[in-house]
């Protein structure tokens, strides 16, 4: 039996991931929007992870917030008071999936 493609599953049919979740429907990148995706029947989810200054891991698709310095140049704690809707290690988001 020939191995699947990388862009089929196992069944045949094509995998379909959520580009950073279900971005269409919710705000990219976060626990609803990852969430959504897997409801929705999403194979995987792409999302993009980062790491402030202090090497804390978070969740957002570009290097900046509009408005903020590059996310890698501000401490865990700047984020998580200025920008509470992104993912953070420490928000637990691994375990809401």
């Amino acid at each position: 039996m020939d191995a699947p493609s990388p862009i089929h599953s196992t069944a045949g049919h094509p995998l379909v991931y959520g580009h950073r979740g279900a971005s269409a429907y919710a705000r990219d990148n976060t626990v609803e929007s990852i969430a959504l995706a897997v409801e929705q029947g999403a194979d995987g989810v792409e999302i993009d992870v980062r790491a402030t200054r202090d090497g804390h891991l978070i969740l957002h698709h570009d290097d900046r917030e509009p408005g903020f310095e590059p996310l890698g140049q501000l401490d865990f704690v700047q984020v998580r008071r200025d920008l509470p809707f992104i993912p953070t290690e420490k928000t637990g988001f691994e375990k809401d999936l």
